[in-house]
This record gives C-alpha cells, sequence and structure tokens, in this order.
C-alpha cells in the first residue's frame, strides 16, 4: 500500500501524470512537464490542447513486464479542431496496466479476475472563451466477468472514471482540478460479496503562472494539491481505510540564452501525509501513518538544436527526503535520503512529423547491435507526432 500510495504521489504531485502524449520530451527535460510548453501538458492542465491542435501521437515503450517482453504502442491519440471559432475535441486510446489507472486496494483478487490489459479511453474537449480557454477532460474504464448458472453466480467487475476541468487565462495561467473514483463488484459462486469498496477516490488541483521577466527568462511559479482516499470491507475480514494528501509547492524557471537552447530548472518543496486504519473483524483496530517531506526538490534540463532537424536533450532530477513511519504504540521508523534519475534524450524533425526518444545510456558506451552486438534497446521510450495542420 506505501509503495501504491508514494507512486500516486508522483504521478500526482510531481504532474508527472500517466498519459504520455509527448511525455518523452518533457522526460528527458527533467520530468519538466509542469514548467515547460508541450502538448504533454493537456494530462495536467485539460484546457491547454486548444494550443495543440490538429496532431496525433503515438507513444512506444516497454511493456509492464520490462524489457524481455518486448516493445508495443501503449497509446495512440489524436486532437482535431472542429469549425471556425477554435474549438478542439481529443482523444486517447490506451493499453496499459490496470494497477495504472486508479488506486484499488490491496487484498482485491480484481485485478488477476478481470482480463488485462487495461483499454482506457480517455476523451478532451477544449473551447476558447474570450482571451481565455476552458478544457475538460474525461478517463473511462470498465471491465467485468460472470458467470450465470444454477451453481456459479461468480460476478467480478471494475469500474474507474476520471473528470478534470481546467483554464487557461490570457495564455500565460493554467489552473485545472480532477475528480476521479473506483468502484467495483467481487461476488462468489453464490452471489454474495466477497468485499467491496469504501470510499475510493481522489482529488487533486493544480495551478502554474507563466512571468516572462526579460526576453531571454520566464519565470513558473506552481503549486498543487492532493488529497485521496481508498478502502476496503467484507464480512469476515479486516476492513481497510487509507486517507492521504500531498502539497506541492516549486518555482520553474524557462532560460533562452538562444534562439536554439531552452534551460530549464524546477526548485521546491512537497509534503506528503498517509494514515491506513486496520479494523479486523475480530480483535483491536491499529493505524500507521507514513509522512515523507521533500526538502528541497531540485529538476534541471537543457535542449539544445544542433541542426534544423535534430535536437539534443539532458535532464535530471534530484529529491531530498525525510521520511517517518509511524505504528503508534509500536514505535517510529525514521529514515532521511535523497533520490537521483538522470535521462538522456533526443528530438528528430522531418516535416511535419516529430520523433522524441528518451535514450539508454547503454547506447552511448556500446553503439548500434550491428556493430557491438549489444542486444539491449536503444530506447526506453519513443514518442511519434505528426502535426496534419500545417
Amino acid at each position: 500500500m506505501k509503495r501504491l500510495l508514494l507512486a500516486t504521489l508522483t504521478l500526482v504531485m510531481v504532474f508527472a501524470v500517466a498519459g504520455f502524449a509527448t511525455e518523452t520530451r518533457v522526460m528527458t527535460l527533467g520530468d519538466a512537464n509542469g514548467i515547460v510548453v508541450d502538448d504533454a501538458n493537456i494530462w495536467m492542465y485539460p484546457s491547454t490542447i486548444l494550443q495543440h491542435p490538429n496532431m496525433a501521437i503515438g507513444e512506444f515503450c516497454m511493456d509492464s513486464y520490462g524489457e524481455s517482453y518486448g516493445w508495443d504502442m501503449q497509446s495512440l491519440g489524436m486532437h482535431y479542431a472542429i469549425g471556425e471559432n477554435g474549438k478542439v475535441i481529443g482523444a486517447y486510446l490506451k493499453k496499459m496496466d490496470y494497477m495504472d489507472i486508479y488506486y484499488l486496494p490491496n487484498g482485491v483478487n480484481i485485478p488477476g479476475s478481470v482480463p488485462n490489459p487495461d483499454h482506457r479511453l480517455d476523451l478532451f474537449f477544449g473551447t476558447p472563451m474570450g482571451d481565455n480557454g476552458l478544457g475538460v477532460h474525461l478517463s473511462y474504464y470498465n471491465q467485468s466477468m460472470s458467470t450465470d448458472s444454477d451453481d456459479d453466480k461468480t460476478a467480478v467487475a471494475a469500474t474507474a472514471f476520471k473528470l478534470g476541468v481546467g483554464m487557461t487565462f490570457s495564455e500565460s495561467t493554467d489552473v485545472a482540478a480532477h475528480f476521479g473514483m473506483t468502484m467495483w463488484t467481487n461476488e462468489d459462486d453464490e452471489g454474495n460479496a466477497i468485499n467491496e469498496p469504501d470510499g475510493n477516490m481522489t482529488f487533486d488541483l493544480g495551478g502554474r503562472h507563466f512571468m516572462e521577466l526579460t526576453d531571454m527568462y520566464t519565470a513558473v511559479p506552481h503549486a498543487g494539491f492532493m488529497f485521496h482516499s481508498e478502502g476496503i470491507k467484507g464480512e469476515g475480514m479486516e476492513d481497510i481505510k487509507s486517507t492521504a494528501m500531498g502539497i506541492d509547492v516549486g518555482w520553474g524557471t524557462n532560460f533562452v540564452p538562444d534562439d536554439r537552447i531552452l534551460c530549464v530548472g524546477d526548485f521546491g518543496i512537497m509534503y506528503f501525509n498517509e494514515k491506513e486504519e486496520f479494523t479486523p473483524d475480530e480483535g483491536d483496530a491499529s493505524e500507521v501513518t507514513y509522512t515523507d517531506f521533500v526538502l528541497p526538490y531540485f529538476r534541471l534540463g537543457i535542449e539544445g538544436n544542433v541542426t534544423d532537424w535534430w535536437d539534443v536533450r539532458l535532464g535530471a532530477t534530484k529529491y531530498w527526503h525525510m521520511y517517518k513511519l509511524d505504528f503508534g504504540d509500536a514505535g517510529t521508523y525514521n529514515e532521511k535520503y535523497a533520490s537521483t534519475e538522470t535521462y538522456l534524450g533526443s528530438g528528430f524533425y522531418f516535416g511535419n512529423l516529430t520523433l522524441d526518444v528518451q535514450i539508454n545510456p547503454d547506447f552511448v558506451q556500446y553503439g548500434p547491435n550491428f556493430i557491438s552486438g549489444y542486444n539491449e534497446s536503444l530506447a526506453y521510450r519513443v514518442s511519434l507526432l505528426y502535426n496534419f495542420g500545417e
């Protein structure tokens, strides 16, 4: 559970929402989706789809089981301008792990019972409102399995949705709120409920503002808040209830010393707190509290245009964690540590086609397979974007 909710914190609070688009570019800039302008922004701020009409985006990466199972096309999406007043619609078809979508608690056997993979549908709509813009994002998932016979009434089903609404003000300020829920049915062969959800929902609110201070320097202050609740209950089992909240406040920068170079940086703090309550069918209840205070975090990235058709990108992130695990009367566990990630990427441009690649660093050492015989993948992730509006 702890790992699952810490992953939730990463997705929601750091604004690296699992949804790809051209996440390859923003990730290789040091996980900079919250402070640069890119079509990947739509997953945080739905109204920004107005800035990215008439394009098709395909996302390729290793499947959830690792490289040994090969690559797959995990997402395909399209944005399309409709009418003459600037409205934009978008749709994405995804193929990802069910557990990557919403936050099913431990002990629920639905992921193993409902056939994978997830075939989630994401829909977007954006419309101008004077100098401002409104955007809406709906994510929906549903799968079920049931048997109806005299001796077998088994039923397993899961439904999840997430609704996001965002506004862009004067092309400089983006705000958005997202609300999601997960529901399931889990019944045995007699039609009796094995377990059921208990208040599974998530809410997050975020915003950013681009302040052009000079011709070369733009500041991007940003903030976010998230709240998450999930639970499972049933007859003859231990009920589990978890609530969590997090805050992220940061100051991003875009520095353009030359029209062929973009430097980005982000500095901030994050706070996350989760409480899990355990109520057994018999005996005393207990609770555990997790706290993670990140003070500070840094994200750095640089994008350089080598030629008209080739960009090179370098990025890195570092987080200083102060982690506490409180078992109540049983004591506490405290840990301080730093986590660091580095990224290497490149962009290639062929007319209206853009190819973004997150490069495997081993490729720099070993080179192509036909030279070295090295069999690992050239890239961790590849994004293809075709702009058909130009």
